[in-house]
């Protein structure tokens, strides 16, 4: 099989063009359309993630992923027992409650370095970090990126089969269950890539 190697060129524009995608999902996602969280998860997949020899990430092929550092604007302490999530806000309006991503409106520091913006690298804000505190350990952005895409929608519909998510759509403990939970936090992780290419340029 041939294979056609891309030029620098070519990925530089592949990610000018996911840029702008996440951009205009996060723009749409903020006047009403939340399904566009699971746009958000794809762009963000395709920017980041990597699978073995043959799926590389643009940025991996940009040759920058390594050294980039990502902004990261909220996490659950190790020792924390709550079951909730430090990326959104929860808001009482005459229809019910909202939940809200908390974009740069929340604080950036806190007594309990819960909620302090940081940047750090690649694997710990993919992976290491919990973005939501629950009894199957907590969920990470790299998990919440794969329900939307690969069961949600974004890429692929299917069974949910990661119990850390269905906990964090379902656990009656995080009080008061919030609806849409899951794409709020979405929106917050589109925001800290925006801030992490912002930062970059």
């Amino acid at each position: 099989m041939t294979i056609s190697k891309r030029t620098l060129e070519e990925v530089q524009k592949a990610f000018e063009a996911q840029y702008k995608a996440l951009q205009a999902s996060c723009r749409a996602y903020d006047a009403g359309e939340k399904w566009e969280a699971m746009r958000i998860a794809t762009t963000v997949h395709t920017l980041v993630h990597d699978h073995g020899k043959s799926y590389h990430s643009i940025l991996t092929q940009l040759g920058i992923r390594g050294s980039l550092r990502f902004l990261s604007s909220g996490r659950v302490r190790g020792d924390s027992e709550l079951a909730w999530s430090p990326l959104v806000s929860a808001e009482m309006t005459q229809v019910g409650i909202k939940c809200h991503p908390m974009l740069g409106e929340g604080p950036q520091t806190s007594r309990n370095n819960v909620w302090t913006h940081e940047y750090v690298q690649f694997p710990t804000w993919w992976e290491k970090e919990k973005i939501s505190r629950g009894t199957n350990f907590g969920l990470s952005r790299r998990g919440l990126v794969f329900a939307l895409r690969n069961k949600e929608g974004g890429g692929h519909f299917g069974d949910l089969d990661d119990p850390r998510y269905v906990e964090l759509k379902d656990d009656k403990r995080l009080s008061p269950n919030l609806p849409e939970i899951e794409s709020a936090m979405m929106r917050q992780i589109g925001w800290e890539m925006i801030m992490t290419f912002e930062r970059r340029s």
